[in-house]
């Protein structure tokens, strides 16, 4: 069944939401907020990473980078948000500060970014990341 125009706009809408509550829940280190945003799945693949795949995984990523003291804040601009019955993609840039350690100075950086998103009974849930330099 095709969306309506009415509603590919009120899904735009909701995986913008999402994106600013992944955001937010990620800067503030909310990991099972963050996690709640994506499938059990979810695949991962950053620039000088290796692949991430399912919630154990990124909670061990996670676990890593508090344990290195590393933090990382992140905002965002979105360029495109395309929407196919329960399939989305969108399409953006991420921006980056990271601070290696306590006391290091914050490295800015800038990536380009494609996620997709599926919808499910429950909602949407983003189910790939992929990011790399934008520079």
């Amino acid at each position: 069944m095709l969306q309506t125009a009415t509603e590919k706009s009120n899904d735009r809408e909701t995986i913008q939401e999402i994106l600013n509550d992944i955001v937010e829940s990620f800067n503030n280190l909310e990991l099972e907020r963050l996690l709640s945003y994506h499938s059990d799945d979810i695949i991962l693949m950053d620039q000088g990473m290796p692949l991430v795949q399912g919630k154990t995984k990124v909670r061990e990523m996670f676990a890593a980078f508090k344990k290195k003291g590393v933090k990382i804040k992140l905002s965002y601009d979105i360029h495109e948000i395309e929407l196919e019955n329960k399939l989305a993609f969108v399409r953006g840039t991420v921006y980056r500060t990271i601070y290696a350690t306590e006391n290091a100075a914050a490295q800015k950086d800038t990536h380009r970014f494609v996620c997709l998103f599926k919808k499910l009974d429950t909602g949407w849930l983003r189910t790939h990341v992929m990011a790399n330099s934008a520079s």
